[in-house]
C-alpha cells in the first residue's frame, strides 16, 4: 500500500500557481495545478512500483482546492 498525502504543484523543485482561486489565481490556471498535482502523484507512483503502474490499484483519491468564500 502506498500512501501519498498533500501534493503541492510543484515543477522542477519550484511550487507553480500559488495563491488563491477567484483572488489571484484564475480557473485555468487552478485546473493546470490540478493536472500538474495528479502527474506528480503518478510519477511517485510510477517510482514506487519500479515502472509497473500495472500493479497499481487506486483505493481513494481526494483534492483540496484553496478559493475564495464568494467564488462560485
Amino acid at each position: 500500500m502506498l500512501l501519498i498525502a498533500g501534493q503541492t504543484p510543484v515543477l522542477n523543485g519550484e511550487p507553480q500557481f500559488l495563491g488563491v482561486v477567484g483572488v489571484n489565481v484564475t480557473v485555468e490556471e487552478a485546473l493546470a495545478a490540478a493536472r500538474l498535482c495528479a502527474l506528480n502523484i503518478l510519477a511517485q507512483v510510477h517510482a514506487a512500483l519500479y515502472g509497473d503502474l500495472n500493479r497499481a490499484r487506486c483505493l481513494r483519491i481526494c483534492e483540496f482546492v484553496r478559493y475564495w468564500d464568494d467564488f462560485t
